[in-house]
């Protein structure tokens, strides 16, 4: 990473950091049989990948839970291929400020959300989809294992095996139905 960029995600955290030491959030476990409200946060590089995730939304719409879904596209433009809806929305690279905080309408309204679960399907570390997740009021946070990702999620699924999008998915699904719904002490 170049020199500059470190500099900027340092502000970027740093500012991450203040913000998150103001949340006043309840923490539970949540068990995906019984939440009704459902954020997904994700990083997509490719039509595939997206299709997968619209197949997992669709998914858990159909299982009566009412799913709001935040795309990031790593570019200035949106591939033809992103539709838009008021389940899902997008943000690009315009959208962020120069220590990579994002900011737009959609971003605003998903952290004002009363999320019972909130995921970042993301299988990279992707600041702009940390900050989120972290900053979000939901009541459990999931999201991939990283060495400083405990700051973001309360559940963190290992992906050091999974290198895929579709088995990614299959494992947060799995340990979320596992999960005993239990408030943190």
């Amino acid at each position: 990473m170049k020199l500059f960029n470190k500099f900027r995600l340092f502000f970027g955290n740093y500012d991450y950091r203040r913000r998150a030491s103001r949340l006043n959030r309840i923490k539970k476990t949540v068990n995906l049989d019984d939440a009704q409200r459902i954020g997904l946060l994700y990083l997509v590089h490719d039509e595939r990948s997206y299709e997968k995730i619209i197949n997992f939304i669709k998914d858990l719409q159909n299982k009566r839970k009412a799913v709001v879904a935040l795309g990031f596209v790593m570019s200035n433009d949106v591939p033809a291929y992103f539709s838009s809806s008021n389940s899902y929305s997008f943000f690009t690279l315009k959208d962020l400020n120069w220590y990579y905080k994002p900011g737009n309408t959609f971003i605003n309204n998903f952290l004002n959300e009363k999320f019972d679960i909130v995921i970042n399907l993301s299988l990279e570390d992707t600041f702009p989809l940390q900050y989120i997740a972290g900053l979000s009021n939901a009541k459990l946070k999931v999201g991939k294992f990283g060495k400083d990702n405990s700051r973001y999620y309360d559940l963190m699924i290992e992906t050091e095996t999974v290198k895929e999008l579709g088995n990614f998915i299959e494992q947060i699904t799995h340990y979320l139905s596992i999960i005993k719904n239990k408030d943190y002490a």
